[in-house]
Parts: structure tokens; C-alpha cells; sequence
């Protein structure tokens, strides 16, 4: 139950559109109010001019009580809805994932910080150099999603809100579109009515293109240039295995499909003809199960990569399902992730990850130690806004889908072991 604040007779209340509203205690009338990203479910806590809110958008906001100005904000790892305490100029409060949080700032500097005992991370070192990027030539793309590279090194791209495949050369030149939308076999849906839009590739070892349909629950099954020739799944079929919230997909060298199946918080795995072999969610070895897979990597050691995005990690797996590890954590810091997404793996075994929420790509190596990172909001060539997939080619390039800017970033690393913080590996 939310509690309003109350202060100089004002009353400070929290609203399910996730507005806060300051209101005149004596008459009601608004004197302002302040959107967050998403509803907020806690009571907002006012202290020495300050209101402090937090949104389940994942931040604690502090707003200046007398003009709804924002001073800062701060990220944590899940919503709350629990109260606030604040003592001393420090905010404290529980989250959902079980984390404590104590948060100091400042309203000259605008910054906030977490007093948990953590050293402040060093300064991120550019760990990329921009090479090119795609946008679609004379027919530009409106969104993007998932991306793969053939054995020719030609680019396919998911232009979700088209329900088309997208190919272009190496150099960005666009070679061909293909895909009918629709729900039947052999079509294409990557979109709802309401906006939103997403879907994945990957090539397997014959050269065939496996299509993930994420609102459908569906695998289909391409030639290179469109031409249908299997699928399964089907969200209210027979044979619903896959629910209608799935994300990324990946082939192993034996022509294995993986899908990171969001809705049922597993991977699952498949024969090439679509047989189940296997689902895994991660409680064979991991302190904690999956929590919304988004994607999948296999790495040339046959394990593979899965980013577990409510909990703001990687999880690596050997061959069998078993949990090997997990890679980084709740973070903005070097090694540290916020809804992470994309992920690939380079010929000498580097994990890249799209780290979505801090717009940046992270690399990590083949035990887990931080290797750098790259990427800041905007819409400059470089810059993301909302990186989502990602591959890599053999010449170590970087193709990074950014589904803000609806284009695709291409990138050359600069990977040096001794640029980041301590790794963030851990058994």
C-alpha cells in the first residue's frame, strides 16, 4: 500500500501511471507532477527538501520537493515495494532480488552512489574502434533485431517491423529482402499492433537460416534466400513447446537449435527437426535459476552462453546443461550489467554482450575476467540507444543491432586484459 508524503503543506502521492503528484494539502490543486519510467509501487519518503521515489523502472529518483525537478537518480536491480528509510542523507531500501541498498547524493553534483562497501570503478577505457554502420541504404530499416553472418560474410538482419529479412554485403551495401508477413508457414511476424517488435536468426551448419518468431512461440526453417522449409512450435498448437515470449536463438556445429524461451525462464533444445531434447534453467549448479533468457552462444569449446536478464548476468553452461558459471552482475561499473541481451563469441573464446541498459557492449574472456568495453547513449555513429544484438565476424569485427537507432554498428575491439576492473566471474 502506497503512503503519501506529507510535508509544508503539500501532500506528495505516488499514481498508478507512475506519475508522482504534489498537491496543495488545503484545496487539492496540483502544484506539480513528475513522470518516472514505470508505476511505482513503494511510498515516497520526504526528507530536508528532498522526495525521494522509487520506480519499478528499476531507479530511486530524488526530486526537488518545491519545483519537481529531477536532482538524480540511481539504478537498482529490481523493483521494490518496500518503504524507504532515510537517516543521515542515506537512503535505504530492500529489493525484490533480496539486495540492500544504501544510496548517498548529491544535490550540487546531481549524482548519486552506493555506500555498500564496492570501490568506485575506474574511469571506462574506449575499447572500440567505430568502423561503419548500416542503415538500410534507400529502404531504411524500421527497427532492428536479431543479426547473423553467413559463411560469405554477408549480414542478415530482422527488420521487425517490416516482418523482413534484411541482406546486405560486408560493406553495408543492401543485397536482398525477403519475407511475406503473416502466421501461416513459412511467414514472417515479428510485431504487435501495439509497437513493440523483436526476432532472431542464426545460421546453421548447412548454410540454412533458422527464423525465431517470439509472439508465435515458433522456429521456422529458410534457405539462405527465403525459401521455406520446416518449422514447429506454435504458442496454441498441438505442439506448444515454446511459449509466445521467446528471444534469441543459436546452432551448434551439430545443427542443435537453442531457444531462450523469456516466458518459461529456460532454454530449450532442439534436434534440427524440431524434436525437444533437453530444457535447462540453470538450477543445476547456479545459486539461483534463470530469470527471462534472452539469448544464446555457443562457444567453440561447445558450452554456451546464456543472458539471464532479470538477473543482470551471463550464465555459462558446459554441453550437458550443467552450470559452469555466471558472468557480471547488477551494475553501471566495468563487468557490471544492466538487462543484458546479445550475446556472442569470437574463434578465440571472448564473450561479447550487449548490455542494453547501459547501452555499451561488454567483452569478457573465456573464464570470465573482464576484458573491455565500449558504448555510450546517443545517436552518433558509435553511440546506442537500446543495443540489442550482437555477432562477430572473422576478422574480429562487431555488428551491433540498435534498435533505437535503427541501424546496425560495426566495431573493431581493442582487447586488452589489463583495461577493466577485477573480473566478475564467480563459481
Amino acid at each position: 500500500m502506497r503512503v503519501p508524503a506529507i510535508g509544508d503543506g503539500v501532500v506528495y502521492s505516488a499514481s498508478d501511471d507512475g506519475a508522482i503528484y504534489a498537491l496543495n494539502a488545503a484545496n487539492g490543486e496540483e502544484r506539480w507532477h513528475f513522470a518516472t519510467g514505470d508505476v511505482t509501487h513503494a511510498s515516497p519518503a520526504l526528507v530536508g527538501g528532498v522526495l525521494y521515489v522509487p520506480s519499478d523502472d528499476r531507479n530511486v529518483y530524488a526530486i526537488d520537493a518545491a519545483t519537481g525537478n529531477e536532482l538524480w537518480r540511481f539504478p537498482i536491480d529490481s523493483p521494490t515495494d518496500q518503504s524507504l528509510v532515510v537517516a543521515g542523507g542515506t537512503v535505504y531500501l530492500g529489493t525484490s532480488l533480496g539486495s540492500v541498498y544504501a544510496i548517498g547524493g548529491s544535490e550540487e553534483a546531481g549524482t548519486a552512489s552506493a555506500l555498500t562497501g564496492e570501490a568506485t570503478p575506474a574511469a571506462s577505457v574506449p575499447g572500440a574502434t567505430f568502423v561503419r554502420e548500416f542503415a538500410g541504404g534507400a529502404e531504411p530499416m524500421t527497427g532492428v533485431s536479431g543479426v547473423a553472418l553467413d559463411a560469405s560474410g554477408k549480414l542478415y538482419v530482422v527488420d521487425p517491423l517490416n516482418d523482413q529479412i534484411r541482406v546486405f554485403s560486408p560493406d553495408g551495401t543492401p543485397v536482398s529482402t525477403w519475407g511475406e508477413s503473416g502466421t501461416g508457414p513459412g511467414q514472417l511476424l515479428f510485431h504487435k499492433p501495439d509497437g513493440s517488435f523483436h526476432g532472431d536468426i542464426a545460421f546453421a551448419p548447412d548454410g540454412s537460416l533458422y527464423v525465431g518468431l517470439p509472439f508465435e512461440g515458433r522456429i521456422e526453417h529458410f534457405t539462405p534466400d527465403g525459401a521455406y522449409l520446416d518449422g514447429w512450435g506454435g504458442e496454441d498448437g498441438d505442439d506448444a513447446v515454446l511459449s509466445g515470449d521467446m528471444a534469441g536463438i543459436a546452432v551448434d556445429a551439430e545443427g542443435r537449435v537453442y531457444v531462450a524461451d523469456s516466458g518459461n525462464h529456460q532454454v530449450q533444445v532442439f534436434e534440427p527437426d524440431g524434436a525437444l531434447i533437453a530444457t535447462w534453467d540453470g538450477s543445476t549448479g547456479a545459486a539461483t535459476r534463470l530469470a527471462r533468457p534472452n539469448d544464446v552462444a555457443i562457444a567453440p569449446d561447445a558450452s554456451v552462453y546464456v543472458s539471464d536478464e532479470d538477473n543482470h548476468r551471463v550464465v555459462h553452461f558446459d554441453a550437458n546443461g550443467d552450470v559452469i558459471n555466471t558472468v557480471g552482475r547488477f551494475g553501471t561499473g566495468p563487468g557490471q550489467l544492466i538487462l543484458p541481451w546479445g550475446l556472442a563469441v569470437d574463434a578465440a573464446g571472448n564473450l561479447y554482450v550487449a548490455d542494453y541498459d547501459n547501452n555499451r557492449v561488454e567483452v569478457f574472456a573465456p573464464d570470465g575476467a573482464f576484458l573491455t568495453e565500449w558504448g555510450e547513449e546517443g545517436s552518433a555513429p558509435g553511440q546506442f540507444s537500446g543495443p540489442i544484438y550482437l555477432t562477430v565476424n572473422d576478422a574480429g569485427e562487431v555488428f551491433v543491432s540498435d534498435e533505437g537507432n535503427n541501424l546496425i554498428h560495426v566495431f573493431q575491439p581493442t582487447l586488452n586484459a589489463s583495461a577493466g576492473a577485477t573480473p566478475e566471474a564467480t563459481p
